[in-house]
Protein backbone atom coordinates (compact mmCIF):
# COMPACT_ATOMS: atom_id res chain seq x y z
CA UNK A 1 0.00 0.00 0.00
CA UNK A 2 1.34 3.26 -0.88
CA UNK A 3 1.93 5.85 1.79
CA UNK A 4 0.62 9.02 1.55
CA UNK A 5 1.85 12.53 1.99
CA UNK A 6 -0.87 15.22 3.27
CA UNK A 7 -0.41 18.76 4.05
CA UNK A 8 -2.73 20.78 6.53
CA UNK A 9 -3.10 23.94 5.75
CA UNK A 10 -5.20 26.30 8.49
CA UNK A 11 -5.44 30.29 9.38
CA UNK A 12 -7.38 31.64 11.89
CA UNK A 13 -9.16 34.77 10.26
CA UNK A 14 -10.98 35.35 6.85
CA UNK A 15 -8.24 38.11 5.74
CA UNK A 16 -5.68 35.78 6.08
CA UNK A 17 -4.24 33.55 3.36
CA UNK A 18 -3.48 29.94 2.81
CA UNK A 19 -1.28 30.58 -0.03
CA UNK A 20 1.80 31.44 2.17
CA UNK A 21 1.63 28.05 3.80
CA UNK A 22 0.91 26.37 0.89
CA UNK A 23 4.13 27.52 -0.96
CA UNK A 24 6.11 26.84 1.49
CA UNK A 25 5.04 23.28 1.74
CA UNK A 26 5.82 23.31 -1.87
CA UNK A 27 9.29 24.53 -1.70
CA UNK A 28 9.62 22.07 1.46
CA UNK A 29 8.34 19.53 -0.59
CA UNK A 30 10.84 19.97 -3.66
CA UNK A 31 13.82 20.12 -1.75
CA UNK A 32 13.03 16.68 -0.15
CA UNK A 33 11.90 14.83 -3.26
CA UNK A 34 8.34 14.95 -1.36
CA UNK A 35 4.80 14.17 -3.62
CA UNK A 36 2.30 16.12 -1.64
CA UNK A 37 -0.97 14.00 -2.36
CA UNK A 38 -3.10 16.29 -0.82
CA UNK A 39 -3.76 19.53 0.87
CA UNK A 40 -6.35 19.82 3.43
CA UNK A 41 -7.81 23.42 4.15
CA UNK A 42 -9.08 24.79 7.27
CA UNK A 43 -10.38 28.39 7.81
CA UNK A 44 -10.86 28.37 11.87
CA UNK A 45 -9.12 29.56 15.08
CA UNK A 46 -7.50 26.37 16.57
CA UNK A 47 -9.08 26.77 19.63
CA UNK A 48 -12.74 26.32 17.84
CA UNK A 49 -14.69 23.11 18.06
CA UNK A 50 -14.81 22.83 14.20
CA UNK A 51 -10.97 23.19 13.56
CA UNK A 52 -10.67 20.45 16.12
CA UNK A 53 -13.23 17.61 14.58
CA UNK A 54 -12.10 18.34 10.91
CA UNK A 55 -8.10 17.90 12.10
CA UNK A 56 -8.84 14.66 13.70
CA UNK A 57 -11.48 13.30 11.16
CA UNK A 58 -8.15 13.73 9.03
CA UNK A 59 -5.99 11.91 11.14
CA UNK A 60 -8.49 9.17 11.11
CA UNK A 61 -7.92 9.07 7.39
CA UNK A 62 -4.04 8.58 7.82
CA UNK A 63 -2.50 4.97 8.40
CA UNK A 64 1.04 3.85 9.65
CA UNK A 65 3.81 5.41 7.49
CA UNK A 66 1.67 8.39 6.01
CA UNK A 67 3.29 11.56 6.41
CA UNK A 68 1.39 14.95 7.79
CA UNK A 69 2.91 18.50 6.94
CA UNK A 70 2.31 21.49 8.35
CA UNK A 71 3.83 24.81 8.09
CA UNK A 72 4.15 24.96 11.92
CA UNK A 73 3.33 23.51 14.86
CA UNK A 74 0.51 26.21 16.11
CA UNK A 75 -1.03 25.02 12.59
CA UNK A 76 -2.12 21.64 14.81
CA UNK A 77 -3.54 23.59 18.08
CA UNK A 78 -3.34 26.83 20.21
CA UNK A 79 -1.89 25.42 22.95
CA UNK A 80 0.48 23.49 24.19
CA UNK A 81 -1.50 20.75 25.28
CA UNK A 82 -3.89 20.66 22.41
CA UNK A 83 -0.45 20.39 20.16
CA UNK A 84 1.04 17.40 22.27
CA UNK A 85 -2.58 15.57 21.84
CA UNK A 86 -2.38 15.60 18.21
CA UNK A 87 0.91 14.32 18.03
CA UNK A 88 0.52 11.78 20.31
CA UNK A 89 -2.56 10.54 18.76
CA UNK A 90 -0.19 10.70 15.22
CA UNK A 91 2.69 8.82 16.57
CA UNK A 92 0.15 6.29 18.38
CA UNK A 93 -0.84 5.66 14.64
CA UNK A 94 1.95 5.61 13.28
CA UNK A 95 2.19 8.60 11.19
CA UNK A 96 5.19 10.80 10.29
CA UNK A 97 5.16 14.58 11.20
CA UNK A 98 6.95 17.31 9.32
CA UNK A 99 6.52 21.11 11.07
CA UNK A 100 8.76 23.18 8.60
CA UNK A 101 9.18 26.25 10.89
CA UNK A 102 10.49 24.38 13.63
CA UNK A 103 12.47 22.02 11.33
CA UNK A 104 10.69 18.80 13.17
CA UNK A 105 10.51 15.80 11.16
CA UNK A 106 9.44 12.31 13.44
CA UNK A 107 9.26 9.40 11.60
CA UNK A 108 5.92 7.93 13.67
CA UNK A 109 7.87 6.34 16.68
CA UNK A 110 7.54 7.93 20.21
CA UNK A 111 10.91 8.42 21.86
CA UNK A 112 12.09 10.92 24.80
CA UNK A 113 13.50 12.97 22.53
CA UNK A 114 10.34 13.56 20.37
CA UNK A 115 8.27 13.94 23.53
CA UNK A 116 10.97 16.86 24.82
CA UNK A 117 10.81 18.37 21.25
CA UNK A 118 7.33 18.62 20.84
CA UNK A 119 6.88 19.99 24.26
CA UNK A 120 9.79 22.72 23.77
CA UNK A 121 8.46 23.84 20.28
CA UNK A 122 4.56 23.66 21.55
CA UNK A 123 5.47 26.12 24.83
CA UNK A 124 7.62 28.68 21.96
CA UNK A 125 4.62 28.76 19.98
CA UNK A 126 2.26 29.08 22.84
CA UNK A 127 4.18 31.90 24.46
CA UNK A 128 4.76 33.89 21.07
CA UNK A 129 0.67 33.97 20.91
CA UNK A 130 0.87 34.87 24.13
CA UNK A 131 3.42 37.90 23.33
CA UNK A 132 2.10 38.76 20.40
CA UNK A 133 -1.70 39.10 22.02
CA UNK A 134 0.07 41.36 24.84
CA UNK A 135 1.59 44.00 22.81
CA UNK A 136 -1.11 43.90 20.63
CA UNK A 137 -3.26 45.09 23.98
CA UNK A 138 -0.67 47.27 24.84
CA UNK A 139 -0.65 48.97 21.51
CA UNK A 140 -4.56 49.49 21.77
CA UNK A 141 -4.64 50.75 24.89
CA UNK A 142 -1.34 53.25 24.00
CA UNK A 143 -3.43 54.54 21.03
CA UNK A 144 -6.31 55.04 23.57
CA UNK A 145 -4.61 56.62 25.92
CA UNK A 146 -3.36 58.84 23.00
CA UNK A 147 -7.50 59.79 22.17
CA UNK A 148 -7.16 57.99 19.07
CA UNK A 149 -10.10 55.76 17.90
CA UNK A 150 -8.32 52.41 17.79
CA UNK A 151 -10.02 49.15 19.12
CA UNK A 152 -13.82 49.15 17.50
CA UNK A 153 -15.70 50.45 15.30
CA UNK A 154 -18.04 53.51 15.25
CA UNK A 155 -20.81 52.61 12.92
CA UNK A 156 -21.42 52.52 9.61
CA UNK A 157 -18.59 55.10 8.83
CA UNK A 158 -15.70 54.35 11.35
CA UNK A 159 -14.35 56.88 13.67
CA UNK A 160 -16.13 59.91 15.16
CA UNK A 161 -13.85 62.49 14.30
CA UNK A 162 -14.31 61.89 9.96
CA UNK A 163 -12.36 64.48 7.80
CA UNK A 164 -14.60 65.48 4.75
CA UNK A 165 -14.07 66.64 1.61
CA UNK A 166 -17.03 68.68 0.70
CA UNK A 167 -17.36 68.52 -2.85
CA UNK A 168 -19.45 71.12 -3.86
CA UNK A 169 -17.30 74.17 -1.73
CA UNK A 170 -13.55 72.21 -2.63
CA UNK A 171 -13.22 72.71 0.67
CA UNK A 172 -12.35 70.34 4.04
CA UNK A 173 -14.53 70.18 7.15
CA UNK A 174 -14.42 68.24 10.39
CA UNK A 175 -17.80 66.29 11.07
CA UNK A 176 -18.55 65.07 14.84
CA UNK A 177 -21.03 63.20 13.17
CA UNK A 178 -20.43 59.32 12.19
CA UNK A 179 -22.22 60.57 9.00
CA UNK A 180 -21.10 62.53 5.46
CA UNK A 181 -23.72 64.94 4.63
CA UNK A 182 -25.93 63.01 2.02
CA UNK A 183 -24.40 64.63 -1.43
CA UNK A 184 -21.62 62.75 -0.56
CA UNK A 185 -23.78 59.75 -0.63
Amino acid sequence: MRMQTVAYLRVSTGGQDLAQQQLAIFDYARKHRLTVDDFVEARASAGSSTQRAQLLALIETLQTGDRLMVSELSRLGRSLGQILQIVECLLQRGVRLVAMKEAIRFEGQQTLQTKAMIALFGLFAEVERDLIAERTREGLAAARAKGSDWGGPRGAWGSRNLMARDKTSNSSYASTSPKPPLHEL
